[in-house]
């Protein structure tokens, strides 16, 4: 019964261990895509300052 109980505990620890490489793997898969996805965004948001800007300075300009 005893070496059932260790032969569970080791598979179980086996498991986990190759779900944890597992999940590892996914994540540098994924992870010039996170990068792609962060750049486009820091340029969206350059963009979208800049647009903000150049609004504050066309009301400057008016007044």
């Amino acid at each position: 019964m005893t070496v059932l109980i260790v032969l569970g505990l080791v598979a179980l620890g086996v498991l986990f261990d190759r779900l944890w490489l597992w999940a590892r793997a996914a994540d540098r898969r994924n992870l010039p895509r996170l990068e792609a996805a962060q750049s486009r965004f820091d340029i969206s948001e350059r963009r979208r300052r800049a647009e903000e800007q150049m609004r504050r300075i066309a009301l400057r300009g008016r007044q």
